[in-house]
């Protein structure tokens, strides 16, 4: 028993966190991709054709999954959290729940990419060309990371020099000062997701299947700068909240 549920209320959070997960995993696992694959590569100007199709498919279909698993374990986390301690004053903030979630979702878009790395069957060797990362991602979005992690760090300065000497003081700057430097991680794991997924060997097969490769590098990278992004501006929030 969870200090501070009665028996029927306990049941019903629970019913609700493992029936809702139930739901999540079969709306994730069980829907069709087709649609999404068609959608996807008509706004990208990407030829389906009998060679990328199944790739471009299998790889959405593998991206969906695990996207979906990170959205069950956020799903699950608050309960999970609770019951762990044993009492209702264990609860989470929503913005570490919405951080896990976010962090979970970027998981799933690195580990799907690796994935499709091995799927991309092999050719007559690898392609030579250089592969920039402002070539799938627009300079822009790296702008706007640095500059919430410039900002980040400069709300941690000013909270720090102005947060009064109480009982809660040290927290309150370890807290600062951990979202700080959580924020300019972001920026750097922004940068280091997005080489990795521009900078993977590609071999040598078909145009049509290279152009639907390209179009998913990009895709990808942009999930996890977006992802990122997020983050840091869940973590710019909760610094403003706390001065």
């Amino acid at each position: 028993m969870i200090e501070g549920y009665d028996g029927g209320a306990l049941v019903a959070w629970a019913l609700a966190s493992i029936g809702g997960a139930i739901v999540i995993l079969l709306w994730g696992f069980g829907r069709s991709v087709d649609g999404r694959v068609e959608r996807w590569a008509a706004s990208r100007a990407v030829p389906l054709t009998a060679e990328p199709r199944p790739y471009v498919t299998r790889c959405a279909r593998s991206s969906r999954r695990w996207r979906t698993a990170a959205v069950v374990a956020a799903w699950l986390l608050p309960f999970a959290w609770t019951a762990a301690h044993g009492s209702a004053h264990a609860t989470l903030d929503v913005r570490v729940v919405a951080s896990m979630l976010l962090l979970g979702y970027l998981a799933a878009v690195l580990f799907a990419e690796i994935v499709a790395a091995r799927r991309l069957p092999r050719g007559r060797g690898a392609a030579l060309d250089t592969r920039r990362v402002d070539q799938y991602v627009p300079r822009l979005l790296f702008a706007w990371s640095a500059r919430c992690a410039a900002a980040s760090v400069v709300v941690a300065t000013a909270a720090i020099l102005v947060i009064d000497p109480e009982p809660g003081r040290p927290f309150r700057v370890a807290t600062q000062a951990a979202l700080a430097v959580a924020s300019v991680g972001a920026l750097v794991a922004a940068r280091a997701a997005s080489t990795f997924i521009v900078s993977r060997r590609q071999p040598v097969v078909s145009p049509e299947l290279l152009r639907a490769d390209d179009a998913l590098r990009s895709w990808s990278a942009h999930s996890c700068i977006g992802a990122l992004l997020t983050a840091q501006l869940l973590a710019l929030s909760q610094q403003l909240n706390d001065v």
